[in-house]
């Protein structure tokens, strides 16, 4: 990777050689910044090798409630599923709810999705739309961003 910054023994300094007749500009820096951010790794997890695999272990963060990843569970399935985190009421969530015991809170008269990991393609006995996903869940990962036909 070609960098926009050099260490000059003191601090981290704009590289000094130009690039295409210029120096990089802030729109090919903010570019690379963003593909960096779009990881959703910190500089240790992508010295660890994340990056590379791109598999975030659940002991170190789960992701966004409600947010479709990939999982792995313990038995080596991998499939998609979205993470509850016990905090979004029936009526807020993006997805349908069928046949499942909500958290129903008295004080407020909310039902609220329970905890856990859920998946409708490969735990469906039934053609049941959402199912709990009923092994270890050990590692996640984002889903890619879709393809684009050029």
């Amino acid at each position: 990777m070609e960098r926009f910054t050099e260490w000059n023994g003191e601090q981290w300094i704009p590289v000094q050689k130009r690039i295409n007749g210029g120096y990089p500009g802030n729109k090919a820096c903010m570019g690379r910044l963003a593909a960096y951010e779009d990881t959703g790794l910190t500089p240790e997890e992508i010295m660890d090798g994340q990056l590379l695999t791109g598999w975030i272990p659940v002991e170190e963060r789960m992701p966004e409630s409600e947010k479709e990843v990939y999982i792995q569970t313990a038995r080596g399935t991998v499939t998609t599923a979205i993470y509850e985190d016990g905090k979004v009421s029936e009526d807020d969530s993006c997805w349908n709810w069928t046949d499942i015991d909500f958290n129903y809170d008295e004080v407020t008269d909310i039902n609220y999705v329970p905890e856990g990991w859920w998946e409708y393609r490969h735990f469906n006995p039934d053609d049941v739309y959402n199912n709990i996903v009923d092994e270890a869940v050990i590692a996640w990962m984002p889903l890619p961003k879709p393809y684009k036909i050029k």
